[in-house]
């Protein structure tokens, strides 16, 4: 899926401008021990196998229903929004949640930032390219904290698993052409509070402000979230 002029910039596949997801390494139990690459609608977990794959890297993972289910998102509505494995969206969802541990170093690989928080990542990049969410990132009138905000509370409350956090935090910040709302996020729970106050996802999204828009807003349209 992609935004074009041949289908009035909607979301559509159009075999004319969308380019082809990377080759990917197949789960060598669906290729029967033969390294095979290949292009397809797919994420980096084998639900057929229950294994991850990526980058080189197979092996049995455990929570494999949150895996089972994070696949199937980036298979699914992911997919249908033009964010896949190699666009960047997920891989930097991996890499924020990476940044928010402060238990764990800063060194390790986009490979290895993606095997720890899959589930989690899928699921933040799938909540930070919400229309409301393109919406708010794109007003540029807004300023830069806002952003910061919505970002950072997704963040605490995607690792926090607290879906009525992730509710409260899409009616707290809005934005409706160069108008925005932004009120304060709910911090009920010590978790929660830890993640926020640690400041360190604040600090990577400052530094990265023109990076992170332009990550979940690649696959929208600016002019389209400027008047849905």
């Amino acid at each position: 899926y992609i935004r074009c002029e041949h289908h009035g910039w909607a979301h559509a596949p159009c075999r004319s401008c969308v380019t082809p997801p990377p080759p990917a390494r197949m789960c060598t139990r669906c290729s029967a021990g033969q390294v095979v690459e290949v292009q397809r609608r797919a994420g980096a977990f084998c639900i057929r196998h229950r294994r991850w794959h990526y980058g080189g890297e197979e092996d049995d993972v455990r929570h494999r229903a949150s895996y089972r289910r994070a696949e199937r998102c980036v298979a699914g509505t992911l997919w249908r929004r033009g964010v896949a494995l190699g666009t960047g969206e997920i891989e930097l969802a991996a890499e924020l949640l990476h940044v928010s541990d402060p238990m764990i170093s800063e060194g390790a690989t986009c490979a290895n930032r993606l095997r720890a928080w899959y589930p989690e990542a899928v699921s933040l990049a799938e909540f930070l390219t919400e229309p409301w969410a393109c919406q708010f990132l794109a007003a540029r009138t807004i300023g830069s904290e806002p952003v910061v905000a919505l970002i950072e509370s997704s963040v605490a409350a995607v690792r926090d698993g607290g879906d009525t956090d992730l509710e409260h935090i899409r009616g707290a910040f809005r934005a409706n052409g160069r108008e925005a709302s932004v009120t304060a996020p709910r911090r009920a729970r010590d978790p929660y509070m830890t993640i926020v106050n640690a400041g360190r996802v604040r600090a990577f999204v400052r530094k990265r402000m023109p990076r992170l828009r332009g990550a979940f807003l690649k696959h929208n349209d600016a002019r389209d979230t400027e008047v849905s």
